[in-house]
Parts: C-alpha cells; structure tokens; sequence
C-alpha cells in the first residue's frame, strides 16, 4: 500500500551511489532537495525494500504486455518525516517545477 500525504515516511536504509549507506532517520530535522541546488544523493534498491515500503513496484502494461516495473512516484518528505506531497504523474520535463511548487 501506497504511503500518502500527512503519513509517516516509512523507514529505510539504502546506499547511494557511491556505496554509503543512506538512512531516512539521519535526514530527520534537514532539508535535503535545495530550491534550484539539485546535486543529490541517488539511492539503489536492488533488493526492491524501498518499493514494497512505499508501493511503487507496480504491474505494468505496454503493447498488451504485462510486467512488473517502477511507478515513477515522488514523495516529497519533510523535516519532521512526514509525507508533504505525493506526486504521481511524474512531468519529466518539469519535474523540478513540481517538486519545488
């Protein structure tokens, strides 16, 4: 089940991509995505945790085909760890826009 706005972001730990493990907990308290400043951290989920966690492992369909693939799904978190906004339908040329309106 998808997390909403006004829940608490469900925990992770995740390395980033130079090795370093990530952990939601240390970001408590910071803001991490700076208006117009956009040098971040990326995280992999090999193991697929961070998509049952937050339920963007999603069947898809393509062609008629169906497959299990990533819902392009932003959740903006706050200081405090909780889910400010949802978004959903991902503008990927505007995707800056979105998350700093």
């Amino acid at each position: 089940m998808r997390p909403g706005i006004g829940d608490k972001a469900p925990a992770f730990t995740a390395n980033d991509q130079d090795g370093n493990p990530v952990k939601l907990s240390e970001l408590k308290g910071k803001k991490v995505i700076q208006k117009e400043k956009l040098p971040f951290r990326l995280l992999a989920d090999p193991e697929k945790k961070l998509h049952d966690l937050y339920g963007t492992w999603v069947e898809k369909s393509m062609y008629g085909r169906k497959y299990m693939g990533t819902a392009r799904v932003t959740f903006v978190i706050n200081e405090k760890g909780v889910i400010e906004e949802v978004i959903e339908k991902v503008d990927t040329k505007n995707h800056t826009a979105q998350i700093l309106k």
